[in-house]
């Protein structure tokens, strides 16, 4: 309630709108509202899955890129080719941070993770980790299932390749 007050003292002359972005991949079922005893809170709810992501796919951040994975998204197969010549063009570090940054949002999309699998399965996609990738975001479990391998094949990759593994 304190929060409310000081957002319209600093905006008196506008009306108070508040949405709740909602980025379930299950049908969206929440109320638009809260209901207390004497007190009432009600909220526009928007399921991120509606809105278009060619705006944000059109900016120049990959950040908003990154996040036009949570929503609707015509043409998966080229997003992922998109996004990914963008992060890949970059030097590593930063190559690492969004990488990590699109693989975390696709957890919240399994069906796009599922297109990602099927391009790299297809080879269609190179997709290569780094050392300090695996072990700033991505467990070995995390490796299996996101590129659908066995984890026992990951681990073994991994360690071949130098990799500890714990």
């Amino acid at each position: 309630m304190n929060i409310f007050v000081l957002i319209k003292d600093a905006y008196s002359n506008r009306n108070i709108i508040q949405k709740v972005l909602y980025i379930g991949d299950k049908p969206l079922k929440m109320s638009n509202r809260i209901n207390f005893p004497n007190l009432t809170f009600s909220y526009e709810l928007v399921n991120t899955k509606d809105i278009s992501c060619k705006e944000l796919m059109q900016s120049e951040n990959l950040n908003n890129n990154i996040l036009a994975a949570l929503c609707h998204i015509e043409d998966e197969e080229k997003y992922l080719v998109e996004i990914f010549d963008r992060i890949f063009s970059l030097e590593e570090n930063d190559r690492e941070d969004y990488l990590t940054k699109l693989l975390t949002i696709l957890e919240a999309r399994p069906k796009l993770k599922r297109v990602l699998i099927k391009l790299k399965e297809e080879n269609k996609m190179l997709i290569t980790y780094t050392e300090k990738m695996i072990k700033k975001a991505m467990t070995p479990q995390n490796i299996s299932d996101t590129l659908g391998l066995p984890l026992d094949f990951v681990i073994d990759t991994l360690k071949k390749n130098g990799f500890e593994v714990g």
